[in-house]
């Protein structure tokens, strides 16, 4: 979504499901009225991280404020003039209405030991000193895990380094 949104030239409005909704009648159809308005004002790349929190199934235990603000989210959808970006591990929870409305879904496998070696490589800027004994390759081979863990891991080794040479 970053990606997108930069090479457009546009900026991210991402959005948090718990902030969107709310235990008030009305709040949280007034607070998905107001996101979608001001992403179209701004011009931004809508994104909703963790998004089966907000466009998940009807129906079951489901409320109907919830079907409600399902269906405000499917108007919305349907008329928002710029691009929306949602992210989920979770596409089994998500409503079927919403993906009549997508017009891309993509998958995101966890990457192979000759990928996640170089994107290890890659997040790791080469103007960092490395312990003698960090092993890319026993990394990659070892851990099975997404570009995005990756990534976390990397910024949270470079937090505790910088925060060990003080």
């Amino acid at each position: 979504a970053e990606a997108v949104a930069f090479s457009l030239g546009k900026t991210v409005k991402l959005v948090n499901a718990a902030e969107v909704l709310s235990k008030w009648v009305g709040e949280s159809g007034k607070n998905i009225d107001s996101i979608f308005e001001e992403a179209q004002n701004n011009d931004s790349v809508l994104v909703f991280d963790e998004c089966e929190g907000l466009f998940g199934s009807r129906g079951g235990e489901s409320s109907k404020h919830d079907n409600v603000n399902i269906g405000l989210l499917l108007y919305h959808l349907e008329n928002f003039q710029g691009i929306v970006v949602l992210c989920t591990n979770c596409k089994d929870q998500i409503d079927d209405a919403f993906f009549r409305r997508f017009s891309f879904q993509l998958e995101f496998k966890i990457p192979d030991a000759a990928l996640r070696k170089t994107l290890w490589r890659k997040m790791i800027p080469e103007s960092c000193p490395l312990a003698k004994d960090v092993d890319l390759e026993y990394l990659a081979r070892m851990y099975e895990i997404p570009g995005a863990q990756i990534k976390t891991a990397v910024l949270h080794a470079a937090t505790r380094a910088a925060l060990r040479a003080r």
